[in-house]
C-alpha cells in the first residue's frame, strides 16, 4: 500500500464537494465551526469553489468536481482531503479524474463516508492508497470532538489508534 506522508500541525486541510455541496443555513455554521475549530487546531484550511454550492444535488458540473478534487491532491500543502458531503452523484465525476496521474503523485490522506464510499474504493484498489472511513467536514463543528474524529487526525498523523 501507498500510504501518504503523515498530517503535521501547520499543514492544509483541504475541502471539496465531489458530490452536492452545502448550502442549507445551519449546515453553512457548522462548516464554519468546523473551520474554526480545526484553525484552532493549528491547521490551514483550503475550501474548493463549488464547497457552498448545489444545484439539483450537485456543487457543480461533473467536470468541475473532478478538477477540484485533482487540484486538491496535486497540491503539496494539503495533508489531507475532507469532503463536504456523500451524494449519490459522485460517480459523475469519477471519469473526468486522472487516474493515470493519481498513480504518480505523492497520495494524500482523504476522509468521507456513505456515499464517498464510491471514490474511496477506488483509491483503495486502484490507486492502493488508504482512506479514512469517518465523518465529513461539518462534524469537526462538534465540541468536544468525537473520539472518532480525534482517531481520524491521529491516523492521517501517523498514530498509532488501538480500537477495542
Amino acid at each position: 500500500m501507498r500510504y501518504p506522508r503523515n498530517l503535521k500541525i501547520g499543514d492544509s486541510i483541504g475541502i471539496c464537494a465531489p458530490s452536492c455541496g452545502i448550502t442549507d443555513e445551519k449546515k453553512i455554521k457548522r462548516l464554519d465551526l468546523a473551520y474554526l475549530q480545526l484553525k484552532e487546531l493549528g491547521y490551514k484550511i483550503l475550501e474548493t469553489n463549488s464547497v457552498r454550492k448545489e444545484i439539483k444535488g450537485r456543487s457543480a458540473p461533473s467536470e468541475e468536481r473532478a478538477k477540484e478534487l485533482m487540484e486538491l491532491l496535486e497540491n503539496p500543502e494539503i495533508g489531507l482531503v475532507l469532503y463536504a458531503t456523500g451524494g449519490d452523484v459522485l460517480v459523475e465525476m469519477l471519469d473526468f479524474l486522472d487516474w493515470e496521474k493519481l498513480k504518480n503523485i505523492e497520495p494524500k490522506w482523504t476522509q468521507g463516508y456513505s456515499d464517498i464510499t464510491s471514490i474511496s474504493f477506488l483509491f483503495n484498489t486502484i490507486l492502493d492508497v488508504p482512506s479514512i472511513y469517518c465523518q465529513t467536514i461539518k462534524d469537526y463543528a462538534m465540541k468536544p470532538l468525537h473520539k472518532s474524529l480525534t482517531d481520524a487526525l491521529n491516523i492521517a498523523q501517523g498514530k498509532l489508534v488501538v480500537q477495542n
